[in-house]
């Protein structure tokens, strides 16, 4: 059974209708034409996108204002979001036949599929305290993106971004378990993004989140060892405004880019804001840190309906 968050089932005819004239700017002349004018990688990457991932046989002539989807004036995203909002959430809980735990769990387009293994041994580092570990991986599949990501098993070593991530997971997940009521078991967690739209790092953390409740759930262990529910979600400064879940879109066009992980309590388990474009104060900080919890209190609604039965208001 699928749990879909509360939420329109797809944009709105005046976000359809934006869509299409941008699609009309980009594509407006064949090769045979000649033209020869230019966009950005990340305009091309999403203009694929649009496209339903085909790469379109044309070239480009008209430069696209994509500012324009992103004014202080309007109210719209160019998904027909509001600034605070979401996107629609979905989880297929146990996605998986042979994992103690799994779920597929989507932020709008990104997709991520999160599995859980339990093993009765723990790494040589805390071997006899008593205490258990948790540990992850993370991966993008090949056409997870817009262009072909090569496997990093083929490259022979994994990338900066993918070592950061997983630990960012993993952390995340041993600040809501009680390790020593997990015993000495290591529960390995795998989070392989099938596809990318933004936001697949925290997208990744509510789903292992899940699938790590599933599994626990399984697990015959006297006390509970689950603490906190913990869920991330993405916000940043696109064109002067705090948006809350950038799609790859606000993302690539971010000025600020932060990511906030939180228990259910409103602790902070991790924050990372980089001023991609431009500079940040206290105030837009604290903007963003607000903007987050309320969406992060929103996704853990979604997570105890599933690990809980507590149905959304």
């Amino acid at each position: 059974m699928a749990y879909v968050s509360q939420g329109g089932e797809g944009p709105p005819a005046q976000v359809q209708h934006i869509q299409n004239i941008l699609l009309d700017r980009l594509i407006c002349a064949s090769i045979e034409d000649g033209a020869d004018k230019h966009i950005s990688e990340e305009e091309y990457d999403y203009s694929v996108f649009l496209c339903g991932n085909q790469r379109p046989n044309v070239v480009f002539s008209a430069i696209v204002d994509f500012s324009k989807f992103h004014s202080k004036e309007g109210v719209m995203r160019f998904s027909g979001r509001a600034d605070d909002e979401l996107r629609k959430i979905e989880v297929v809980p146990d996605y998986l036949s042979h994992a103690e735990g799994s779920c597929l769990i989507s932020f709008g387009n990104t997709k991520v599929l999160c599995a859980v293994t339990l093993e009765d041994k723990v790494p040589p580092f805390i071997k006899g305290s008593g205490k258990g570990w948790i540990t992850a991986e993370y991966a993008l599949l090949p056409r997870s993106t817009c262009v072909r990501t090569d496997r990093e098993s083929i490259k022979g070593k994994q990338s900066g971004r993918t070592h950061e991530i997983q630990r960012l997971i993993g952390r995340s997940l041993r600040a809501s378990v009680d390790l020593e009521l997990l015993g000495e078991r290591q529960i390995r967690v795998d989070c392989d993004v099938i596809q990318a739209d933004g936001g697949t790092r925290t997208t990744s953390i509510c789903g292992a989140c899940i699938a790590l409740g599933l599994a626990i759930k399984k697990m015959k262990i006297r006390r509970n060892p689950f603490k906190h529910l913990i869920a991330g979600v993405s916000c940043g400064i696109v064109d002067g405004r705090v948006l809350l879940d950038l799609d790859f879109m606000e993302d690539s066009q971010a000025e600020v880019d932060a990511n906030f992980v939180m228990l259910e309590t409103g602790e902070l388990v991790e924050v990372q804001a980089t001023g991609e474009r431009n500079v940040f104060n206290d105030n837009q900080l604290m903007e963003m840190l607000s903007c987050a919890r309320n969406g992060i209190s929103s996704i853990i609604a979604v997570q105890k309906e599933i690990l809980l039965g507590t149905k959304l208001n």
